[in-house]
């Protein structure tokens, strides 16, 4: 009699027209059609710190349910009883955030889940998640969820390590004497690259290998009559071929400098060859100048010397076969991308980063080498989640720091003759490569558009700078240069204020 009465009720409430149900509906539209409430309960998951994998939504079958137990930063593997279509939402209330593993190796392979951006989901205490199992893959899928996308790539962990990042620190400088080689353009395979000129440089050219040059890969250069090098990363680039020999120049960067002077080519074996000696990975790469200093009397061709390359170990050797004395003086070294540069004392043999020498007048010794072989591992990029790049450190994704960056300390300023400070003129870089000044200086006379000191040049902007500052309780202007001049633009006389100049380095 209870069963009568029962199914008397349910059928009261509950019409069945053709396949289509209708719940406190008459006139249902859809397979089942609902008027009223509809509530779906919900179970609980009670977890473990750790991981958790093969997680048991069977025996209690539910929509919906609330995690419950870790206190500690836990991982979800899967979960068994996957039905085709079968959908499950998870709200978290337990205190600790948790991963949603992608394809996590400890789950059986029907019962694992794929998040669908091949990394791990990050899911914060009191969020939640909703999945779906597909019979297509056997697997389970995420629906929607209010969580992050963890990468899959493998975290690096990285010591510091205290190390010189000045130019110099990268070569180990060794000179010596040596045979005298056959030019090259008496050699098989060479290549002319410039005749009888003056102040004529090549297009961009390929180089036989990539070229590791301070950090930085080259793969083009271009060759200037007037002894030097230029690098390039493409071929859409062009040389300015100064005869200036500045190795504080800003325009021509980087640069690899044998023999820099206002030279010139004579008739008839005057020119630039270049030759690549020996197979892959041991190449070396010749650029070779005959030539005589533009003024040379009688018109004659008294300067033979060769630049190389090395690809085993990106080294750099130049070689002086026929020499000369300059009348004007010359520069042999090396201007990087950053601006840092390699100067050679060609009369004493020696090389400093610290002393730019422009003016060498005693040209080296015949058979006099000066080799360089870049110590690489000071300067190795690291990539983490990304493609192989330019940069020290490239990071595509999010960066955790434990502890505190810390900038450098204040740098005390060399004043230039005339300045004198009331309050220390000092500078330093910070983390994010901004460069800050401060203190007051006082010039004897006035010192307008005067240099008040000078910047070491990773310490100085990209073009010129200018800014306004307290001259005396009136405005005047400071003026910053890439070679690294810090200048009383304008103003009147009086203590000249430093404070809260910042501005990007290179």
């Amino acid at each position: 009699m209870k069963h009568t009465i029962l199914i008397f009720m349910l059928f009261g409430t509950m019409r069945v027209y053709a396949q289509n149900v209708g719940i406190g509906n008459a006139d249902p539209k859809a397979a089942l059609d609902i008027k009223g409430d509809l509530i779906f309960r919900v179970d609980t998951l009670d977890l473990i710190d750790g991981i958790n994998d093969n997680i048991d939504i069977i025996t209690s079958k539910s929509l919906n349910y609330v995690i419950v137990g870790p206190n500690t930063t836990f991982e979800v593997g899967g979960f068994t009883g996957g039905e085709n279509g079968r959908i499950i939402t998870l709200y978290n209330s337990s205190p600790a955030a948790y991963y949603v593993k992608n394809y996590s190796p400890g789950t059986l392979p029907e019962n694992q889940i794929n998040t669908g951006e091949g990394g791990d989901i990050l899911m914060n205490s009191y969020s939640f998640i909703t999945f779906q199992y597909l019979v297509l893959d056997n697997l389970w899928h995420i629906v929607t969820s209010n969580g992050r996308i963890e990468s899959s790539e493998t975290n690096t962990t990285l010591l510091s390590t205290q190390i010189d990042t000045s130019i110099m620190a990268n070569f180990s400088f060794t000179t010596g004497i040596t045979s005298i080689l056959n030019p090259l353009n008496t050699m098989a395979g060479n290549t002319q690259l410039l005749g009888f000129v003056d102040d004529q440089s090549t297009l961009a050219l390929p180089l036989p290998f990539n070229f590791t040059f301070d950090s930085q890969i080259y793969t083009h250069f271009s060759v200037c009559a007037n002894g030097f090098m230029k690098l390039f990363k493409d071929a859409n680039s062009n040389t300015i071929c100064a005869h200036e020999n500045d190795l504080n120049s800003t325009s021509n960067i980087p640069i690899l400098a044998p023999f820099w002077d206002d030279l010139r080519m004579f008739s008839p074996d005057g020119g630039v060859w270049s030759l690549t000696e020996g197979n892959s990975p041991e190449r070396i790469f010749h650029i070779e100048f005959i030539c005589s200093y533009f003024s040379s009397s009688p018109v004659t061709n008294n300067l033979r010397f060769r630049m190389s390359i090395f690809e085993n170990n990106n080294g750099i050797k130049y070689t002086y076969f026929q020499t000369a004395n300059s009348p004007s003086g010359f520069s042999v070294g090396m201007i990087s991308s950053d601006f840092e540069v390699i100067s050679v004392d060609a009369f004493l043999n020696t090389t400093s980063s610290a002393t730019v020498k422009n003016n060498n007048f005693i040209a080296p010794n015949i058979g006099r080498y000066y080799n360089w072989e870049q110590n690489l591992s000071s300067f190795s990029n690291i990539s983490i989640n990304t493609p192989l790049n330019d940069q020290s450190l490239n990071i595509i994704g999010d960066l955790k720091v434990s502890g505190t960056i810390i900038n450098e300390n204040y740098q005390s300023a060399n004043l230039e003759a005339g300045w004198s400070s009331n309050i220390p003129a000092e500078y330093y870089k910070d983390s994010e490569n901004v460069v800050h000044l401060n203190g007051i200086v006082l010039h004897s006379s006035g010192g307008v558009n005067t240099t008040i000191f000078k910047l070491p040049l990773q310490y100085t902007p990209k073009i010129d700078r200018y800014f306004t500052i307290v001259n005396s309780l009136q405005s005047g202007i400071i003026k910053i240069q890439p070679n690294g001049n810090v200048i009383f633009f304008s103003g009147i006389n009086g203590n000249v204020c430093l404070d809260g100049i910042s501005f990007r380095t290179r």
